[in-house]
């Protein structure tokens, strides 16, 4: 099949069936019940949980979540930045709802790779 034949994930997995399959599986009543199940078999039960959105193309580092305020203007983002509820920690101001609850989110600032493409370096 050719690059050009090949059909786009558009046409093979439309959002609705995304969210009813993958999602959709995260539900509260799944979750209890596999809680429920680890339970019964004696696994622990963690409350502990992670959710991460890969943004592949989203806005970057600068723009959001470090906007570097104090760094030259060659270097900082085009935004201003605002103080979130964690003292000590400024976000872009484009985002005061994730600064309301920011001592909910943990931002991980030390990830980096020795690699110059970025196809390469975000894996």
């Amino acid at each position: 099949m050719t690059a050009t034949a090949c059909p786009s994930y558009r046409q093979l997995l439309d959002r609705r069936t995304f969210l009813s399959a993958g999602v959709g599986s995260l539900s509260l009543p799944a979750i209890l019940q596999a809680r429920a199940m680890a339970a019964v078999e004696g696994q622990p039960v963690s409350n502990v949980a992670v959710i991460q959105y890969w943004l592949n193309g989203g806005a970057s580092h600068f723009e959001t979540y470090d906007p570097k305020s104090d760094a030259p203007v060659e270097i900082r983002g085009p935004f201003k930045s605002i103080a979130t509820n964690v003292p000590g920690t400024h976000i872009c101001d484009t985002l005061p709802l994730h600064a309301r609850i920011m001592d909910k989110v943990s931002l991980i600032r030390s990830v980096h790779h020795d690699n110059n493409d970025h196809q390469h370096g975000m894996h």
